[in-house]
């Protein structure tokens, strides 16, 4: 089938307005129309006229049946999103890998360059699909990447995730948070993104959130702050002074945390004995992770 190409991805993306916001519609059109040609945004802009087998029709038709109807997330119809450097395979229920975690951990990254070439230990709490874990171990490839989740599903994808981007310095351990990590290992760096949606926000969460992606991953007690307190108490007996960290100004642990959090968290880290607390304000003026030291 031959037809405009920009006609066309205007009638998808008004297919796709009934249902998500304008913006949305747009991208989630361009994005469907890109992922079943192989093509560009360029190329499909450039060659004006759009031909389509039959077989391609027909796998838009299920991808806008999937969006539109069933409310699957746009990024498990795609199969991969990207995240910094890498290509990540998201797939349900594991949490997909938002735009605000990817932007926090590049930032880290930049931070990380003075001691890049160091044998780093690292701790990737709630790795999900292993895209913080995995964008530090690609970046540091002298360091040692520990992700640990409580999923299975998390650690299998995961895994393929470090098999697709070939990185052979990042290794799984099913646990609870720090249950399951040996009790004499010591890490220059702890990083995670938690679970911390309260209940009353987890029931204002859109059906494409609630009705696919894990709620382990997502909704925590005590208003969202249950594991994160957890982890800022428990750190502590699994990091290690590092002077080459103070010397550039590099924290410890880094936490993700929901915009309302900030207070509260800062102040779980001072009661905990932690220094040079910082919060990291993401794209969208929203405060988006807390981290600190230990003395």
């Amino acid at each position: 089938m031959s037809q405009n190409a920009l006609a066309f991805i205007k009638k998808i993306e008004d297919e796709v307005a009934e249902v998500y916001n304008s913006l949305l519609a747009h991208q989630y059109a361009w994005w469907l129309v890109q992922a079943v040609t192989k093509k560009s945004k360029g190329q499909l802009v450039a060659q004006e006229t759009l031909v389509l087998s039959s077989e391609q029709l027909q796998t838009l038709e299920q991808w806008l049946h999937q969006l539109i109807t069933e409310k699957k997330p746009l990024q498990y119809i795609l199969g991969t999103v990207p995240f910094g450097q890498l290509e990540i395979i998201v797939e349900p229920p594991v949490l997909i890998p938002r735009p605000e975690t990817e932007e926090w951990v590049l930032w880290l990254l930049e931070k990380l360059k003075p001691v890049e070439n160091e044998r780093l230990q690292i701790l990737d709490i709630g790795t999900g699909s292993g895209a913080i874990g995995l964008s530090l171990a690609n970046a540091l490839p002298d360091a040692t990447i520990i992700a640990m989740d409580i999923a299975i599903e998390a650690l299998q994808l995961s895994a393929k995730n470090a098999e697709k981007n070939n990185i052979t310095n990042f290794h799984l351990i099913e646990s609870d948070l720090f249950a399951n990590i040996p009790k004499q290992d010591r890490f220059d760096l702890i990083i995670s993104n938690p679970p911390y949606i309260a209940q009353d926000e987890w029931e204002k969460l859109d059906q494409s959130v609630k009705k696919w992606e894990d709620k382990r991953a997502l909704l925590a007690n005590h208003q969202g702050l249950a594991i994160i307190d957890a982890i800022i108490k428990h750190a502590p007996d699994f990091l290690k002074p590092n002077q080459l960290f103070k010397k550039h100004g590099i924290n410890q642990l880094y936490l993700e945390i929901g915009y309302k959090q900030k207070e509260q968290v800062v102040a779980l880290m001072k009661v905990a004995g932690y220094t040079n607390i910082q919060v990291f304000i993401d794209m969208n003026k929203k405060d988006r992770v807390v981290s600190g030291s230990i003395k």
